[in-house]
């Protein structure tokens, strides 16, 4: 693809929009910032960019077959919540998992050189590697949609994903991990093992706040939904977001204890 680097989001632009905030004609997102410990408000246009992330061919391919279908089946939702996304669009779930982690680690300071080669070796791909690559994940995985509890809001990660761990009793170390995108304040995607109970995790939507901010350093920044910032004092929405960690680090500790257990009792440690 073209050398030419072009100023990139490595955050779907079209993901966000959902958190964006309107002050009459002007539009911008609000996010708390852990590392400060504040909350800021900045254009979409400017918020989550890396300059000379992409080549605009790499982008226009990330576009094409990645975030345009996820935003389309975001609308097909929003209009019917019983909608199960097509093949192009559990594709692009799966691309984006892919896709994502590669660009967000390209934008980082860990790794940055190996994530960009790594990015752009994925762009590369033609449709045969990509539906092969797909079609292996859904021999395992499948594509749910989760909505939150009433009253509930998600924020938006800067990695443009959270990890998400779920009690199964049916799993042998008790729970399992999802990867979850948000694309609305309500609603998140979700990738879950084949074989894992819908009602179980459904009775677990209360979790899905919590693990929304992320659980590391590499979420600086979450957007904030636009009924909170309207709802909630700045104190107030600052003390959710450090909660929400606090809660989701703390609940991830209790999984990974019970499966060192299980893992020693197994000899498999």
């Amino acid at each position: 693809m073209g050398k030419k680097k072009i100023r990139s989001h490595y955050v779907t632009k079209g993901l966000t929009n959902p958190w964006l905030h309107n002050r009459g004609t002007y539009s911008y997102l609000r996010y708390f910032d852990f590392e400060k410990n504040q909350i800021v408000e900045k254009s979409a246009g400017t918020l989550f960019v890396s300059p000379g992330l992409l080549t605009k061919p790499q982008e226009l391919k990330f576009n094409q077959i990645i975030e345009t279908p996820l935003t389309q089946s975001r609308a097909k939702l929003n209009a019917d919540p019983a909608y199960i996304p097509n093949w192009i669009e559990y594709r692009a779930f799966v691309l984006y998992f892919f896709g994502q982690t590669k660009r967000f680690g390209a934008h980082a300071d860990v790794v940055k050189t190996a994530g960009a080669d790594s990015l752009a070796e994925f762009l590369e791909k033609d449709e045969t590697f990509i539906n092969g690559l797909c079609q292996a994940w859904q021999t395992k995985y499948e594509l749910i949609s989760l909505r939150t509890m009433e009253g509930h809001r998600l924020f938006f990660p800067e990695a443009g994903y959270f990890l998400i761990y779920f009690q199964d009793d049916t799993n042998i170390h008790g729970f399992v991990r999802s990867f979850c995108v948000p694309i609305t304040p309500v609603l998140a995607f979700a990738m879950i093992p084949k074989g894992v109970n819908h009602a179980t995790l459904n009775v677990q939507r209360e979790l899905l706040p919590s693990f929304s901010v992320g659980l590391n350093s590499h979420h600086k920044r979450v957007l904030i939904p636009p009924d909170v910032s309207s709802s909630f004092t700045e104190a107030r929405i600052r003390q959710q977001c450090l909660e929400n960690r606090e809660n989701s680090i703390s609940l991830v500790e209790q999984f990974n204890k019970k499966e060192k257990i299980i893992k020693h009792a197994l000899g498999t440690d």
